[in-house]
């Protein structure tokens, strides 16, 4: 994948509301004139709270990117290079904030960050991309200083707050903002969504780094990089082993199911809702489905003759 790595395509056309646009991808003009059945969404119980993220954050984050990037990354050393991608833009987050902060210094704090690279707190919920499309098959983890701070937005609310790495709310230092955290979903009420389960409306949750500043390391080709995928590999085959050959519900019944997770405070964070990046099919817990999943891991086993580290 050109551009930046964990690029979600996703669009969610919703009724007279505004749609919910992926990263690169703005709201088709025609957004909600083919409605489907009404989408029944969680009770306001489980609504975002307006105080901090709901799934963990830390300090750990993983990007998978094509090995002309990864080529590129060892001859420059610079993690961020790219303020878009090419024919796409900068992406709804950074589109969004960019609006967002011509009023809001908070989020004008991230917005400047114009360089950056997409990521996730896990490499496995990524790995299969998003609906078909692929990011690359080389795995960068990148860590941030333990003082860093995001811009955490919620899209369907156009809010932002600022939290630490404990997703705690803290109070805002612009030196300190390393890049955002994001969360895309349908707003609470009857809406409808179609097709339900695809790309047009799917759910997700990423994290956007972009301050060279607040790194402090980053690595691909490593053996704890190549360990890290095969740890992946035996903890999906755990899981696969609990999970059904098949199911009487289809995945539009899973994306739902996946919508509420996501508005849930994580409070198991081992498990597999707790990694989830993306409302993508591809990662239904489904056996088969993890299996395909556990054969793309098991295929970017690399043998670690040329790791890479580079302090901040």
């Amino acid at each position: 994948m050109i551009g930046l790595p964990l690029a979600v395509l996703g669009v969610a056309a919703c009724g007279t509301s505004p749609a919910v646009v992926g990263p690169f991808q703005d709201a088709p003009a025609d957004a909600g004139t083919t409605p489907d059945a009404p989408l029944a969404l969680p009770p306001p119980s489980l609504q975002p709270p307006g105080a901090a993220p709901l799934f963990p954050i830390g300090t750990r984050f993983y990007s998978w990117t094509t090995a002309e990037q990864a080529a590129e990354l060892r001859a420059t050393r610079k993690l961020f290079t790219r303020a878009e991608r090419p024919g796409q833009g900068a992406g709804h987050l950074m589109n969004e904030l960019a609006r967002i902060g011509s009023w809001d210094l908070t989020a004008k704090a991230a917005a400047g960050l114009t360089l950056g690279r997409y990521a996730w707190t896990h490499a496995w919920s990524t790995a299969a991309g998003f609906m078909g499309e692929e990011y690359g098959g080389d795995l960068i983890e990148m860590v941030v200083r333990p003082d860093s701070q995001f811009v955490h937005f919620v899209s369907y609310t156009s809010s932002v707050r600022v939290v630490d790495v404990a997703g705690n709310d803290v109070p805002l230092d612009a030196s300190r903002v390393v890049g955002a955290t994001h969360y895309n979903g349908l707003a609470q009420g009857t809406f409808r969504c179609s097709p339900r389960g695809t790309a047009d409306c799917a759910a997700y949750r990423e994290v956007y780094l972009g301050n060279p500043a607040q790194i402090a390391s980053w690595s691909l080709g490593t053996a704890a990089l190549r360990d890290l995928i095969a740890s992946d590999i035996a903890k999906l085959r755990s899981w696969s082993s609990t999970f059904p050959e098949t199911s009487a519900d289809g995945d539009d019944v899973w994306y739902t199911r996946i919508l509420e997770a996501m508005r849930t405070t994580v409070t198991e964070p081992d498990t597999y809702l707790a990694q989830l990046a993306f409302g993508d099919p591809a990662y239904r817990d489904l056996a088969p489905r993890t299996r395909a999943l556990i054969a793309i891991l098991e295929s970017r086993l690399f043998e670690p003759t040329n790791p890479l580290v580079v302090a901040g």
